[in-house]
């Protein structure tokens, strides 16, 4: 999630480490892991309080309830995720404008950062699709039990985060990829 432009820093780091100048990095992941970490308890807490208030909840109602508690946490997942990319956009650029890499090197660095960038929002509103159509299904279907429907929501999750992993996994491939590519036309 927020990961990718500091793992981009990657290809600078070295030789401003050699410079002296590696604590910045740090520093920027260190903030960021620690917002990231608020951000998620604070959800952490809302979800517990929400299913405490889904108990009390008219039967019919739950339904909604629950896609809307979810669209609402897709939305501001999708506003931080965007806040951190913005500012991991505008760290790197810093970072390569201190930096001896021509301009082509430092526009591909960037317009990977970008494409895994939108691969992974794609990826992240497909699952939200899937998982609002999944709700409804499951819903409407009389057949299962309610252990089972919680079943079959936990296997796509459990899939779904599979998916995630192995695309931050191949992403990852492609940014030491690019890393080695930069230091050998150094």
């Amino acid at each position: 999630m927020t990961g990718l432009a500091l793992a981009c820093c990657a290809v600078v780091a070295t030789a401003q480490e050699e410079q002296g100048q590696g604590g910045e990095l740090r520093e920027q992941v260190q903030q960021q892991r620690e917002e990231t970490k608020e951000f998620l308890q604070q959800q952490k807490t809302e979800n517990q309080e929400f299913r405490e208030q889904l108990k009390e909840a008219p039967k019919g109602g739950i339904v909604g309830a629950i896609k809307d508690q979810i669209t609402q946490q897709h939305e501001e997942n999708q506003e931080f995720i965007n806040k951190q990319h913005d500012e991991n956009l505008s760290y790197l650029k810093e970072r390569l404008a201190k930096t001896n890499l021509t301009a082509a090197q430092q526009e591909e660095i960037l317009k990977l950062l970008e494409e895994q960038f939108k691969e992974r929002i794609k990826l992240r509103d497909a699952r939200y699709k899937e998982l609002m159509t999944m709700i409804e299904t499951l819903a409407a279907d009389d057949s299962k039990t309610l252990e089972q429907k919680k079943a079959d929501l936990k296997a796509y999750i459990v899939k779904a985060m599979e998916e995630a992993k192995n695309l931050r996994g191949k992403q990852k491939g492609e940014r030491k990829g690019e890393r080695a590519k930069v230091k050998g036309a150094k």
